[in-house]
């Protein structure tokens, strides 16, 4: 069985400590494009 990229990237996103520390969440994912959400906080500002 094939694995789901978006399952695996969502994954690898899990253990990255900087997208977490960020606040970014992967929204979606396909062949040739990504999408990611995050929120800008007054700290990053």
């Amino acid at each position: 069985m094939t694995p789901d990229p978006l399952e695996t990237a969502r994954q690898m996103w899990a253990d990255d400590p900087a997208s977490r520390a960020l606040g970014m969440s992967l929204r979606d994912l396909g062949p040739g494009h990504a999408a990611v959400a995050m929120t800008v906080r007054a700290d990053m500002v």
